[in-house]
């Protein structure tokens, strides 16, 4: 991870995001691209000029401005910003393609980002390279705790390079592979499928947990929030992470805050062609 691009609207989510970026960038000496979508309205075109002109200005000072607050935190992180008249779902495949980043960093409100229909939904969903999903920022010091849930699919053996990058990343964090379990199931013989599946992707020095909840959401929630993982990774599917949200008959304040979470799929797989 030597390069990371981090979309902003200015928000407080976007903030977290870019904090995170800045945080993650120091000890791997990666640089920052921040990336702002211009957004003009649906009459643009009959507007005139210098309306235009003072969109564009205004997007450059507040750039300008949080290229200030981030370097009293990133001190050699290469950060630079870059500006597209676009609207931010085209501004976005736009820059992956031209920046080729290798994670793009985007902010989501608790309990909402990740909804179906949201640009953070359709961006994991989309993006051809992986997505780390903020909602709330990481911990002072290293990432010391990641979370890696699995189903035993055929999806999971594709996890393996991503996870020992990761171990590679962040030498001092504990890799946990999670099962979540139904009632009835047995976690011994959970647990030797969790040590053959390690052992089959080559990884070392894991964590194996089994944990029985009522449905995956509910188990991978509260096993983040016991362990205070600083990351969780998903293999996600074509459904993005809606499902980590709260559920439709529940607000979204009902969601868990859980630490930011770093999805990704198998490399030159079409975006419409993957499941949980």
């Amino acid at each position: 991870m030597q390069h990371f691009l981090v979309p902003t609207d200015f928000s407080g989510a976007a903030g977290r995001a870019l904090a995170t970026a800045v945080q993650l960038a120091r000890p791997l000496a990666a640089r920052i691209t921040l990336l702002h979508a211009v957004e003009l309205p649906p009459t643009a075109d009959a507007a005139p000029e210098v309306f235009v002109m003072k969109l564009l200005q205004a997007a450059k000072d507040h750039l300008q401005h949080l290229l200030r607050e981030a370097a009293q935190h990133a001190w050699q992180t290469p950060i630079q910003e870059i500006t597209q008249v676009a609207p931010r779902r085209v501004a976005l495949l736009a820059a992956i393609a031209q920046q080729h980043p290798d994670v793009v960093i985007i902010g989501a409100t608790c309990g909402r980002g990740g909804r179906a229909g949201s640009t953070v939904d359709w961006l994991v969903r989309m993006a051809p390279c992986p997505v780390l999903v903020v909602q709330a920022p990481l911990g002072p010091g290293p990432v010391q705790t990641v979370v890696f849930p699995t189903d035993f699919s055929a999806l999971a053996l594709h996890a393996g390079p991503m996870l020992r990058g990761l171990q590679v990343l962040f030498p001092v964090a504990v890799l946990h592979v999670l099962h979540v379990a139904t009632a009835g199931e047995s976690p011994e013989t959970l647990r030797e499928q969790l040590a053959l599946l390690v052992q089959h992707q080559g990884l070392a020095g894991c964590e194996l947990a089994v944990v029985t909840a009522p449905d995956l959401r509910t188990g991978i929630a509260q096993f983040v929030q016991h362990m205070r993982a600083d990351m969780l990774v998903l293999r996600v599917g074509a459904g993005g992470i809606g499902w980590l949200g709260p559920g439709d008959n529940l607000p979204a304040e009902a969601a868990p805050t859980l630490p930011p979470v770093l999805t990704f799929r198998r490399e030159n797989e079409p975006a419409a062609d993957y499941s949980i």
